[in-house]
């Protein structure tokens, strides 16, 4: 500023400078920092970007690296590791086999590891789904303000944390799951998805949270939630994306999978954005087109990195189709109806209508509430449960869901469904639990209990019920009744 006499060198810069240029020296900034950033990690990028004078080829080089993009520099480095993929990844081989070789083995395989994932919440629909299984892309969609977010957030919660207050039994209870999660997120921040974790551990209504209205009185419960998050804070990892696209979720989800070894993701909801409809611009597709490319790029990560994605996206539900009810299928998703042709397992939720409710008068007289969310599932690919209807008591407040009973299309009862469970590893996670009802209502022993009969399947199946099923009360009242009798349909 000195040598160039300050404030004229300024004014000078204004009148000769050509804003029309900013675009070409910006990205040129970018290629350069990006070939910097390639050197430190020990790769020679004379082959990119030369800066060898004695290279004879280094004005072809250099050229070339002139008409290049960040993204062109960045699918050159992909197809060096593609050239190793194909030659060292076993799952890009291709394979051979008649239907009997191994056929011994799988059954062994499937014994002792069943086709099953992480426990979703509902117990009903998690036997249907089988869980939130890996390589698997899952999408369960809802009109606005059903709840797409929240069910979503409780579900990362169930699978993240091995543990949440219960109010019946005024404890910490076990869950189950402790497997690590990454949800990501466009329309809220960080901070919005927090509280929503406390309701959820603590069993408070997010509202108290919201509103600064908790106290001394809850104080207790929600340092213990805090306690529960630090201590599995490795298990729930966040992302706000406000602008997704293929490229960005490619980048993030891979980098999340192999970096942090999370096997678990949640993406709030698929929609159309700027960033998207400009990554497909070049090519001139339609909307509908680039939704589907964008589905295709989550149902390929999930493959790819065998994990578990789960999604949504928004439904053409007028106030009138809700307000009839009824079963509802791909025909009402919006922007496009192929999001759910890349799917694994679809489903849709909508709140249970005032019909639908008059048939169910006498489940809601007999056991004092009604269903609060209706589940319509569509698509289930290797599963022999289709076209069924699971229905629910979801408490938005606290992020909970308590499935209730299972019907077909037309509100029929499914005689021959069967509830599965799977037994979870107790670990170190019980002891942890243990600590947290410590000094509110003395030792817990039934956790003690169950903790030390783990290797008697039978015996530990009786325990769970006992020790950590705060639905034990309401199963002794379902034991032995028929659908009818639970709707108070007598003879």
């Amino acid at each position: 500023m000195e040598k160039e006499n300050g404030e004229s060198f300024l004014q000078d810069c204004e009148s000769t400078g050509e804003p029309a240029n900013f675009n070409y020296y910006y990205n040129r900034l970018r290629k350069l920092n990006f070939i910097k950033d390639l050197q430190k990690t020990g790769r020679d990028t004379n082959d990119l970007f030369c800066e060898d004078i004695l290279n004879p080829n280094i004005v072809e080089i250099n050229n070339n690296f002139e008409q290049m993009t960040i993204q062109d520099l960045i699918n050159k480095l992909r197809v060096e590791v593609g050239r190793f993929e194909q030659k060292y990844v076993i799952n890009g081989e291709i394979k051979k086999a008649n239907a009997a070789e191994g056929i011994e083995d799988l059954i062994v395989e499937m014994k002792e590891t069943p086709d099953v994932g992480v426990a979703l919440q509902g117990e009903r629909f998690n036997t249907i789904c089988r869980g939130g299984r890996k390589g698997k892309f899952y999408l369960r969609c809802a009109a606005s303000g059903v709840g797409k977010t929240r069910r979503m957030v409780g579900d990362a919660c169930f699978i993240a944390y091995p543990c949440r207050y219960d109010n019946k039994s005024d404890r910490w209870v076990s869950t189950g799951p402790c497997e690590k999660v990454c949800y990501i997120m466009t329309e809220q921040s960080i901070k919005e998805i927090q509280p929503m974790i406390l309701a959820y551990l603590t069993g408070y209504n997010e509202e108290i949270f919201k509103r600064g209205l908790y106290g001394e009185a809850e104080m207790p419960r929600i340092q213990k939630a805090i306690q529960i998050m630090k201590q599995y804070a490795n298990n729930f990892e966040m992302l706000e994306i406000p602008d997704p696209c293929s490229e960005i979720m490619k980048t993030e989800i891979r980098s999340y999978a192999i970096e942090k070894g999370i096997e678990n993701f949640f993406f709030d909801y698929i929609f159309s954005c700027p960033a998207m409809l400009a990554e497909y611009r070049d090519i001139g597709v339609r909307e509908d087109v680039a939704l589907r490319l964008f589905t295709t790029t989550l149902k390929n990560l999930a493959k790819e990195l065998d994990v578990f994605i789960m999604s949504a996206t928004q439904l053409t539900l007028s106030n009138e189709d809700a307000q009839k009810g009824g079963f509802k299928d791909e025909r009402y998703i919006r922007g496009s109806k192929a999001i759910n042709d890349l799917s694994d397992f679809s489903s849709i939720m909508s709140r249970p209508s005032q019909d639908e409710l008059q048939a169910l008068a006498g489940f809601i007289k007999n056991f004092e509430y009604a269903p609060t969310l209706v589940t319509d599932i569509f698509k289930n690919r290797g599963g022999c449960w289709n076209m069924v209807r699971v229905w629910s008591y979801y408490d938005a407040a606290t992020l909970r869901t308590e499935d209730l009973f299972v019907t077909n299309p037309q509100m029929k009862p499914i005689d021959n469904f069967q509830i599965f469970s799977h037994l979870v590893e107790f670990n170190d996670d019980i002891n942890f639990i243990r600590s947290l009802n410590e000094g509110d209502n003395g030792t817990d022993t039934n956790v003690i209990e169950t903790a030390e009969i783990a290797d008697n399947s039978e015996a530990l199946i009786m325990d769970i019920s006992d020790a950590f099923n705060n639905e034990a009360d309401r199963n002794k009242r379902l034991e032995h009744k028929t659908f009818d009798e639970l709707l108070g349909v007598y003879e």
